[in-house]
């Protein structure tokens, strides 16, 4: 006797497995909304709603988004990660799919949230909670804030992002992003506002088609220190790139960061006027991805130009930026299935996966 299975169905199977196969065995519910395609839900709002506060929630890739959701319980919402199949593997899924949504909000009762592995297509708010973990998300919202606003302990860090964050009455730890222009709309990067809120800003990227405005405003007595991070402009010169202005008493420490034109020439310990290239020698490789072109390699002044002698950049830290988002759940970057299968001698499945932390 003989079955015709999909390797689509299997791939779903299989991820499941090997999550419940890790120390994630304990409410774990899967949300797909591929036609065809069995899960706990096929909506994400809707699983949401129903499931019990710290559940994971698996969701799976889709060219389907999940439109406009708002989290208000702790909760893990983990997707595939973004640019897959555009960096060699591992860093990328059998199934090219992503989890996307439109409008995020993390809303108050969402303390503890992680958020990752998600395209978030319209907007992000993170608005009065706490200890919240926004890591390895595809944030695609060009020419607009996103906000964090009457919140403690917000983690930003390891996504890739086309803006810049408005930040009002909260903490937050900015760490190993990539912000860059939206280039397809050639649409202008909004700088960093912090209003009555401080925040630590480190071992980021930014990437601007131009540099106009100062890439930081500080108002009403908020704080920063600003350190390792690299400032690429494609733009006009532009040396007061940090604060032009800091009114309301607004204060900023910048330290050991690196950038292609004049703009941390005032700063403590910082590398300045170096060509793009120069910074990041696979910048305009034609075998880079959107987020490898940003990996050092050997002459760039930023290797060993942070504090401590780590690099400036994306892939030093506590939390080093990892390719395409992959998230810290077992991912399967190969999967080869026969079209059919039998009775008697089962189906041989070949997968390749990785463990991921």
């Amino acid at each position: 006797m003989f079955k015709r299975i999909t390797m689509k169905k299997y791939y779903f199977l299989l991820i499941f497995m090997l999550m419940v196969s890790t120390n994630f065995a304990q409410g774990i519910y899967s949300v797909n909304n591929n036609i065809g395609i069995s899960a706990d839900f096929a909506n994400l709002q809707s699983a949401i709603d129903s499931v019990p506060a710290n559940s994971i929630l698996l969701v799976h890739g889709s060219s389907i988004s999940h439109g406009n959701i708002t989290v208000g319980k702790p909760l893990s919402i983990i997707g595939t990660g973004y640019f897959l199949g555009s960096n060699q593997a591992p860093y990328t899924q059998a199934n090219l799919g992503t989890a996307k949504v439109e409008k995020l909000t993390l809303s108050s009762g969402s303390t503890g949230t992680l958020i990752s592995g998600l395209t978030i297509n319209n907007n992000l708010a993170i608005e009065s909670t706490s200890n919240v973990t926004i890591s390895r998300n595809l944030i695609k919202v060009g020419g607009r804030y996103i906000f964090i606003t009457n919140s403690s302990n917000v983690l930003f860090t390891q996504n890739y992002s086309t803006s810049l964050i408005a930040v009002s009455d909260a903490s937050t730890t900015i760490s190993n992003n990539i912000f860059v222009s939206d280039y397809q709309s050639n649409s202008r990067m909004v700088p960093f506002d912090f209003s009555s809120s401080n925040a630590t800003i480190s071992n980021n990227i930014f990437d601007r088609l131009n540099n106009d405005a100062p890439l930081l405003n500080l108002k009403n007595g908020s704080t920063v220190n600003f350190s390792n991070n690299i400032h690429i402009s494609h733009g006009r010169d532009n040396t007061s790139i940090i604060c032009g202005t800091c009114p309301g008493g607004g204060s900023i420490v910048a330290t050991n960061n690196v950038s292609s034109d004049s703009s941390f020439a005032n700063t403590n310990n910082s590398i300045f006027s170096q060509g793009i290239e120069t910074i990041f020698p696979q910048y305009n490789s034609s075998n880079s991805s959107l987020d490898s072109k940003y990996i050092l390699t050997n002459g760039s002044p930023a290797i060993g130009a942070g504090t401590g002698n780590i690099d400036a950049g994306i892939f030093a830290g506590n939390n080093s930026y990892v390719l395409s988002g992959i998230p810290f759940i077992p991912n399967i970057y190969g999967l080869e299935v026969p079209n059919i299968g039998t009775t008697g001698n089962g189906l041989k499945i070949r997968i390749k996966a990785q463990a991921n932390q």
